[in-house]
């Protein structure tokens, strides 16, 4: 699971901290190899000794990516993955998550971000006010349309502009 705001102890460094995730989800052969690949993959090696409380926010996300990785999750939950991260990073999480679906890996993203959302998804579901209001395959339920005009038309009162 990756929340929107990866925290973890501000004095802990992506290092210290992947490392004790990986005893609490008791990595195989220890979690020591697997916690630099896992910080390679996130895009953050260069980060793994400094102190938590002084990255950045999308350097956090990032922290939060690689500790989402360890143990190699076959299943993934990921909250508004997005937020606080500069296009590049956007960018090395949507090839992340295509490499991980090639690989068999199944990911639940919650997003906002619905552009975003279009070009990594093969199914979705439309929530509004806890209801779902559409579901199934995305370039079939969509139509041809995008999936804001989507969400536009689905959500929005019908004859009300923006």
């Amino acid at each position: 699971y990756l929340p929107e705001k990866f925290t973890f102890f501000g004095f802990e460094t992506p290092l210290t901290a992947l490392t004790f995730l990986g005893k609490l989800r008791g990595v195989q052969g220890g979690p020591g190899p697997q916690v630099q690949s896992c910080l390679e993959r996130a895009g953050i090696p260069d980060l793994a000794a400094r102190k938590l409380k002084t990255l950045s926010k999308g350097q956090l996300q990032r922290g939060g990516i690689a500790a989402l990785l360890l143990g190699g999750p076959r299943v993934l939950f990921l909250d508004e993955p997005f937020s606080g991260l500069d296009p590049l990073g956007i960018k090395d999480l949507k090839g992340l998550i295509t490499a991980l679906k090639k690989d068999g890996a199944t990911i639940f993203v919650n997003s906002h971000i619905l552009s975003e959302m279009e070009q990594i998804c093969d199914h979705f579901a439309l929530l509004n006010r806890g209801e779902c209001l559409a579901q199934g395959p995305l370039k079939e339920t969509l139509g041809g349309q995008s999936l804001e005009d989507f969400f536009d038309a689905k959500v929005r009162p019908t004859g009300v502009d923006s």
